[in-house]
């Protein structure tokens, strides 16, 4: 009889406890429609279906075909004149300039219309006073690309050293002035202006150079360069104590 009793009592307890857990506690009103949350079916939700569920055999084919297509572009060979354009930049790494222009006309000729090839001999032509030579190539990038800095530069330089000081001039006014806020430019004028004499204009491009960019070397360095070429060394001293307070780390 106890046991019997104790039985009943122990499923009371047990069905108390089965009850607290296992029902929701409604919160809402009875008949407030908004606080029920709508149940989706998901067949009625395209959201239901799973990524690789969606994607069947021609889909995956797609995605084989994409990811061979971008392996094949990223192991694309190189071209022989890039081949022979790197084996110049190593030969101008070793100073071997003869072999660098050899492999530049080898690139020239794979790769006719390759400006960088082009100007990149004619630099190298300069390196070694074949200034004709380089002079022929720097004209022939400017023909295609009147605006090339590097082309317009090379040019000028190359004229002031085979003795025609005017159409160096020339070419240095017209990279100035394509390029106004070119230091480049500025800097190979004014070393141009040095050379001839012509102190105020080197003074000048140095003024703009150090205006552009105050807190680099090169405008108080060029600076430094023309006053002391002029005799005039206390302003010289002047502008080398300005790039050592810049930067007293420098060599």
């Amino acid at each position: 009889m106890k046991t019997r009793v104790a039985f009943h009592i122990l499923a009371f307890f047990v069905g108390s406890a089965l009850s607290f857990f296992c029902v929701p506690e409604v919160t809402a009103q009875q008949g407030d429609e908004t606080s029920v949350p709508e149940i989706v079916s998901p067949s009625d939700s395209d959201s239901s279906t799973l990524p690789s569920e969606q994607t069947g055999e021609s889909g995956m084919e797609e995605i084989t075909e994409s990811a061979s297509e971008a392996f094949a572009d990223e192991s694309e060979p190189t071209t022989p004149a890039e081949e022979a354009f790197q084996r110049a930049l190593e030969h101008e790494k070793k100073n071997e300039l003869d072999e660098a222009i050899a492999d530049c006309t080898e690139a020239i000729r794979s790769d006719p219309g390759n400006a960088m090839y082009l100007i990149s001999r004619a630099e190298f032509y300069g390196e070694i006073r074949e200034y004709d030579k380089a002079s022929e190539d720097a004209a022939k990038v400017l023909e295609t690309d009147p605006s090339n800095l590097r082309a317009r530069l090379l040019r000028g330089k190359m004229l002031d050293r085979s003795g025609d000081p005017e159409k160096a001039l020339i070419e240095f006014n017209t990279a100035v002035e394509q390029n106004p806020t070119s230091v480049q430019a500025l800097s190979d004028r004014q070393n141009y202006f040095d050379r001839n004499n012509q102190h105020d204009k080197a003074l000048a491009d140095g003024n703009r150079i150090i205006q552009l960019e105050p807190q680099t070397l090169a405008g108080y360095l060029a600076q430094a360069n023309s006053h002391a070429a002029s005799g005039e060394y206390d302003q010289a001293m002047n502008y080398a104590s300005g790039m050592i307070q810049r930067n007293s780390d420098s060599p």
